[in-house]
């Protein structure tokens, strides 16, 4: 208390939390009334550079502070963990002009924009490549790239019809309802992919193909509700036994009133005894979904009708709007197929 330090006694440095001694801790009191060391001083600890901290990674980075440390979330993410996702796209705002697609990114959104345009918000118009011809300031392909041929289809649905309400043959448009010839069905097993152009009026749940009388037999089909969700309505077996179910997926935005393509892909891989089903909107994968054991896609009834643009027992359910193309296909296509696709089937407006 009365600040004399006795000979041979040892003077020791404690530090706070988040120090540390620079040097020597303990000095001791020699007879000739001097230290046999200088003490040292407390210095901050960097625990970033030392590892000591406990950041979540990989979302986040360690910012040293005096006294201790702070975690701070790397762009793009946020939450108590960093775990969280940030949409940049709604928390900015973003618009896409002429018909373009945002597209959240990490730390940031961008615009992909439909054939024809380009910048940073789709507003410059483009000149066409020398693969494609402008048709109402759009850009549509005049062959199928060089590198990649065309998927043929089982079925062109809109090419061979039957008369319901009524039938056009190559096109669909207000709410007709298209029973499609039993000799054009297509021949399935378990796997497919439907293709379809289409544009739906706003705030319409309508079926763009339904093979099957609903809704204990809707064997598969495509149904877009107002724009935003997709149904794939499909059967499967279990342990040897026929079951139906509906696949819905969110499109993230709303394309009502737009021209669009759609395509859903079931493929069933035996060697993994799993079935994988993607969903793609203009030509870019959207959604997917996985069956994983005893349970598998199963396409090839042809006990009920086939339908575009209704379901069979109902007069609900009419998709109002237009559909330029419906094609089947036997196989999943790739992603580079309906990329093809897509570009090769854009309408304009």
């Amino acid at each position: 208390n009365s600040g004399v330090v006795l000979q041979g006694s040892v003077v020791s440095l404690t530090c706070n939390s988040g120090y540390e001694p620079s040097g020597n801790a303990f000095v001791a009191c020699l007879s000739s009334g001097t230290y046999n060391s200088t003490l040292s001083t407390c210095v901050n600890i960097n625990e970033c550079t030392r590892g000591t901290h406990n950041c979540p990674s990989p979302n986040s980075r360690c910012i040293d502070t005096t006294p201790s440390f702070m975690c701070m979330c790397v762009a793009g993410f946020t939450g108590s963990d960093c775990s969280t996702n940030i949409d940049e796209c709604i928390l900015d705002g973003v618009i896409c002009m002429n018909g373009g697609t945002p597209v959240d990114g990490i730390g940031s959104c961008t615009c992909r924009c439909r054939p024809g345009y380009s910048g940073t918000s789709c507003h410059l118009s483009t000149p066409c490549s020398n693969q494609t011809s402008c048709v109402s300031g759009y850009c549509h392909l005049a062959c199928a790239p060089a590198t990649l041929s065309m998927p043929t289809a089982v079925a062109s649905l809109l090419d061979d019809v039957q008369q319901a309400d009524s039938a056009v043959p190559t096109s669909f448009g207000g709410e007709n309802c298209v029973l499609v010839s039993p000799s054009a069905r297509p021949n399935l097993t378990d796997s497919l992919t439907i293709f379809a152009s289409v544009r739906q009026s706003p705030n319409n749940d309508g079926y763009i193909l339904l093979s099957g009388d609903a809704p204990t037999s809707q064997n598969y089909g495509l149904r877009l509700t107002s724009g935003s969700q997709v149904t794939f309505p499909h059967a499967y077996l279990a342990r040897g036994e026929s079951h139906h179910s509906n696949l819905r997926i969110e499109l993230g935005r709303n394309v009502a009133d737009e021209w669009v393509t759609l395509a859903v892909t079931s493929t069933y891989n035996a060697g993994s005894d799993q079935t994988s089903t993607m969903l793609y909107l203009n030509g870019v994968r959207v959604g997917n979904a996985i069956d994983r054991g005893s349970r598998r896609s199963y396409f090839n009834k042809t006990d009920g009708p086939l339908h575009v643009g209704c379901r069979a027992d109902s007069s609900l359910f009419r998709f109002r709007g237009s559909i330029r193309h419906v094609y089947v296909y036997d196989r999943g296509l790739t992603q580079a197929e309906i990329t093809s696709l897509h570009t090769s089937s854009i309408e304009p407006g």
